[in-house]
């Protein structure tokens, strides 16, 4: 028994590792594209959506990176050089960036919620991966999660996710049934 687990614990850090040590990290000077509307203000790029801030880079934008450190990334967008700082650990920098902008699967989505993308709203109907690319990130998901330090692939699992209007005011609440948007509406449920 004690040996099956050990076994187990090996394997686990040995996969954990190798997911790691293969995905693809970002270098000083890679092209990415952004997965979603991204929240800026003052040079500063949020990891999940601030209601509040009237900033945003949008969805498909080109940027180049210019410092890359384990839990924090500057970029610049190619056509108007503006420069951004982002605190988001290496490992989850796909939540926010793609290399290829076929990857967000923006010609695969419906002219009416294009439209409500490019103005950072939610629908119902929409899908998670349609969401995620209007409002970008939410603050929380399920019963409270935060969101900084958990992967894409979690948080699309939930059927549940909050978006902030401030640091620590939540707004908006949406829940999700077969992966498309159910029901829209404030944290309490109103």
């Amino acid at each position: 028994m004690k040996k099956n687990f050990i076994l187990g614990i090996v394997t686990i850090v040995t996969l954990g590792w190798f997911s790691v040590a293969t995905a693809e990290q970002p270098k000083k000077g890679d092209v990415f594209f952004t997965r979603t509307n991204l929240k800026a203000s003052g040079g500063q790029i949020y990891f999940h959506n601030l209601s509040a801030n009237k900033g945003f880079i949008p969805v498909g934008t080109q940027v180049r990176v210019q410092k890359v450190t384990k839990a924090h990334i500057t970029i610049e967008t190619v056509t108007d050089k503006a420069t951004y700082d982002m605190a988001v650990f290496v490992d989850k920098f796909d939540k926010y960036f793609v290399k290829n902008v076929d990857e967000i699967g923006l010609n695969k989505i419906s002219h009416q919620y294009r439209e409500r993308i490019k103005s950072m709203k939610i629908d119902y109907g929409m899908t998670k991966e349609e969401v995620f690319i209007s409002r970008g990130c939410p603050s929380f998901i399920g019963r409270g999660e935060k969101t900084y330090a958990i992967s894409l692939e979690n948080i699309m699992q939930s059927d549940i996710w909050y978006y902030n209007q401030g640091s620590s005011r939540v707004e908006t609440r949406v829940e999700f049934k077969d992966g498309v948007v159910s029901k829209v509406g404030s944290p309490s449920g109103k």
